[in-house]
Parts: C-alpha cells; structure tokens; sequence
C-alpha cells in the first residue's frame, strides 16, 4: 500500500468511495507537478476524469464528497495535525485543493 492510500484511509476516508480514487490520483499528479494544484480545474479535474472515464465535474464531486467524509470520521487530532488553522471551521472541512496541498505536503513530511 502506498503512503498516499495510506493517509486517506487513516484521514477516514472509505476506500469504497470513487473520490478515494480520484484524490489519490490528483495528490499523485501534485507530487509530480507542484504547480498542477494552481490549475484545478485545467489540469486536475480534467487529469482524474480522463485516468477514470468520468467527466471534470464528477471528479470535482466525487473528491469533494470524499474531504467531506473524511472530516466527519477523522481524528481531531490527526486533522489539526495536518491542517492546523489553515481548514475554515465554519464550514468544518478543507476545500478540495486546500486538502490535495495539505496531503503533498504531510507526505513530503513538511507542514501545512
């Protein structure tokens, strides 16, 4: 098992979920090309959908729907770990890109 398969499933992320899928393969992209995460929508999105015979936007959804089951089973502290201030507690969840750069960069062993 990879690190990256390894942190969504331990971020509480159900593998079941095809956002599991697209998110591994998007954090892949990123770790590939730091720059790619400044073009979510023309390189990411459209990147997942083409590797998965999807569209852009189910990608978008799927990975989306996945961050938001991941912050209703995460460990606080695992969270607050990999986030700290950086995720909006208003809306209890990263965005997309924000939870993509913060996975890059807890695997690069650095801090958000």
């Amino acid at each position: 098992m990879d690190k990256t398969y390894k942190f969504l499933l331990d971020f509480g992320i159900p593998a079941s979920l095809s956002g599991f899928d697209y998110l591994h393969d998007a954090v892949n992209m990123v770790i590939k090309d730091k720059t790619a995460i400044k073009r979510m929508t023309k390189a990411i999105y459209p990147g997942v959908a083409k590797l998965h015979g999807t569209t852009s936007q189910r990608a978008e959804r799927g990975m989306r729907h996945a961050i938001e089951v991941g912050f209703e089973r995460v460990n606080p502290a695992l969270s607050e770990s990999v986030f700290g201030n950086s995720v909006s507690y208003d809306s209890g969840k990263a965005t997309n890109s924000e939870f993509i750069a913060a996975v890059v960069l807890r695997l690069r062993g650095e801090k958000a």
